[in-house]
C-alpha cells in the first residue's frame, strides 16, 4: 500500500491510501486503519471507525478502511 497527499477544496491537505482490492480486503479484515492527517496506519481499528485518535500524530484522523471507501478516500489501483 502507498499513500499520496491530495488537496481539498478548502486548501487543506490530506493523505489518501492507494491499494489494490486484495490489499483493501486484507487491511479491512485485519482491523487496520489509516490516518488522513499524517498517513500512518493504525491497528485495532474497526472497519467503520472515524476520527479515532492517531498514535503517530495525536490528531483525530484515523478511519477504518471501509469507512474511507464509503467516503471516497481510497484509491484502488486495479
Amino acid at each position: 500500500m502507498e499513500a499520496k497527499m491530495v488537496a481539498l477544496k478548502s486548501g487543506r491537505m490530506k493523505w489518501v491510501p492507494e491499494m489494490n482490492s486484495e490489499e483493501f480486503m486484507e487491511m479491512s479484515e485485519s482491523y487496520e486503519g489509516f490516518c488522513i492527517i499524517c498517513g500512518e496506519t493504525a491497528s485495532g481499528v474497526e472497519p467503520d471507525a472515524n476520527e479515532y485518535i492517531c498514535e503517530g500524530c495525536g490528531q483525530p484522523g484515523v478511519y477504518g478502511y471501509e469507512e474511507l471507501m464509503l467516503m471516497g478516500d481510497v484509491e484502488l489501483t486495479d
